[in-house]
């Protein structure tokens, strides 16, 4: 009960601190699986859709031009590599899978052909497809999409990530040189892979049948953030986690996807302009959003809603009967002032302390021992010999 008051206390004070505009106290940094896991499972709060698109504009607002400069970069790069990849495509694969093949049919000469006696036409041409051409492209698409997730999409898209939790742990601005930082080889290779792994279970979703690959579409949308943040994850976490985070807040999410979706048509509807801006607060609150429910190191994390350790079932505390002499007793009794808990002990009223009574709740086996006229064995009614040390479980029931 001590403890449960002090955790209520605790909590009540964060409450306040926060309605006075103080910051929230830094838990200490996640450093190992199980203590990720113990958060994970712990930790339960309301999604603020409204909170997280406010600090993300707030993070926005100084570092405008460096997001612009990342999402150039992204874009730039794969359209320039796509542009490129094609074009080596059309020269290097023998055909393409929409060229269509024709093929004569001498016997049946069209009305034309017969009334002028010119030679078979496009009236006689059968378009067939070629398989053979299909493959090749499908094969060489995903041949340019694993290199450009292996060389360039994969490090880029965590490094990013790290450099928007740098910005949040030290509450300054977002490090351009920080988006390159898992260009190394030991997180290259991870992140790398981590970016295929994804890619490869989303698209055999959606082609399997559409509705799994919308769900890892969104259940992996933390697993990113995971590696970005715990480098010490192998990949099966990050996607085991971020999953286990979307399943435990799927509706809420999915309700945040909904006013995302709405502030992009926003800015659609300001002559595509808008667009600019929602697309990075849009960005940027997905971290403020994996910050409230995981936590981000070394930045101040507001209390939880419902702490799973902290909610118990109550304990029932029957209080244990306090033994008097036998001539205290006898005093008490036999005082003409014994009417409010007062005693009269040598002259002087003396003021009892009155015991809560609490109704007794036995088990059936410890009942029959209050029936009179019942016959115990020889263990039994030694217990029920005066002057016995039992535990407090017996004492209790005497």
């Amino acid at each position: 009960n001590n403890n449960n008051n002090n955790n209520n206390n605790n909590n009540n004070n964060n409450n306040n601190n926060n309605n006075n505009g103080v910051a929230p106290p830094i838990p200490p940094p996640i450093t190992d699986l199980v203590a990720l896991r113990h958060r994970l499972d712990t930790r339960k709060v309301s999604l603020r859709s409204e909170q997280y698109i406010t600090d993300a504009w707030r993070l926005l607002k100084p570092n405008l031009c460096t997001v612009w400069a990342l999402m150039a970069i992204s874009f730039g790069v794969v359209a320039v590599f796509d542009a490129l990849w094609n074009s080596l495509g059309s020269q290097v694969l023998p055909s393409s899978p929409h060229r269509r093949h024709h093929t004569f049919d001498m016997k049946q000469p069209s009305a034309m052909s017969r009334h002028s006696g010119s030679t078979p036409n496009e009236d006689t041409l059968h378009p067939t497809f070629d398989v053979s051409g299909f493959l090749a492209a499908l094969a060489w698409s995903l041949l340019g999409s694993l290199i450009k997730n292996l060389m360039f999409i994969g490090p880029f898209s965590v490094g990013v990530w790290f450099a928007v939790h740098e910005a949040m742990h030290s509450n300054g601005e977002i490090r351009f040189a920080s988006a390159f930082a898992h260009f190394k080889r030991p997180l290259w290779v991870q992140s790398a892979v981590l970016t295929i792994v994804i890619n490869a279970m989303v698209s055999i979703g959606f082609v399997l049948l559409f509705i799994p690959g919308l769900y890892f579409l969104l259940a992996t949308m933390f697993a990113k953030q995971l590696r970005a943040q715990h480098t010490y994850l192998s990949i099966a976490d990050c996607v085991r986690l971020s999953m286990r985070l979307f399943n435990k807040y799927a509706c809420s999410i999915l309700l945040y996807l909904l006013v995302l979706a709405l502030l992009q048509l926003l800015g659609l509807l300001a002559c595509f302009v808008g667009v600019l801006f929602t697309i990075p607060v849009a960005f940027l609150s997905f971290a403020f959003l994996y910050h409230d429910i995981v936590g981000v190191n070394g930045c101040p994390l507001r209390p939880p809603d419902i702490n799973v350790m902290q909610v118990a079932r109550p304990v029932h505390m029957v209080p244990f009967p306090v033994q008097q002499h036998p001539q205290q007793a006898h005093a008490i009794q036999m005082s003409p002032l014994n009417n409010g808990g007062g005693a009269v002990a040598g002259g002087a009223a003396v003021q009892q302390p009155q015991q809560p009574q609490m109704p007794q709740h036995f088990p059936p086996a410890v009942q029959q021992l209050q029936q009179p006229g019942q016959h115990f064995p020889p263990s039994v009614q030694q217990l029920l010999q005066p002057g016995q040390q039992f535990p407090r479980a017996v004492q209790q029931h005497q």
